[in-house]
């Protein structure tokens, strides 16, 4: 019986050794929250991003530490969860999801917000936006940018 368990328990430790593993080198930020909105795990991407390091907020609460805690805190908050949505901070433009964590009855026990730095593939959707519709060299719109204000009129 104990060697079985501590054969489980090894198992456990691999898993939770593995998972981390992902978690600290995944190209996306990831925070964790119990239900109570206290903050279990904040990845080095999502310290990047919101520029604040797990290790320094010295168990002060993620929300009023950070400048847009209001803002992420509605965010879990939602009726609507899981959310994706797009918001900027520090003029970065950030992919944010975020969903509950629930037990197998349903009960929740916390929530994970996935965020991506999206700044430079919005600024190139926006450029080439704009190469769509005007000419290049008179930066004048072209035939189908007034085509489409004609539909619009």
């Amino acid at each position: 019986m104990v060697e079985r368990l501590q054969g489980s328990f090894s198992s456990l430790e691999e898993e939770k050794d593995t998972l981390k593993t992902v978690l600290l080198n995944i190209d996306d930020g990831v925070v964790v929250w119990d239900a109570k909105y206290k903050r279990l795990f904040m990845n080095p991407v999502a310290e990047t991003i919101f520029e604040k390091q797990y290790s320094n907020l010295n168990g002060k609460d993620f929300f009023v530490c950070h400048k847009e805690g209001n803002r992420l805190m509605k965010i879990l908050q939602s009726d609507q969860l899981p959310v994706t949505t797009k918001f900027t901070i520090n003029s970065c433009i950030l992919h944010v999801s975020a969903t509950s964590i629930k037990k197998s009855d349903g009960a929740k026990i916390g929530y994970i917000m996935i965020v991506r730095d999206i700044t430079d593939q919005e600024r190139a959707r926006e450029k080439l936006e704009e190469l769509a519709i005007t000419d290049s060299l008179t930066k004048v719109f072209n035939r189908s940018h007034f085509q489409y204000c004609l539909g619009v009129e």
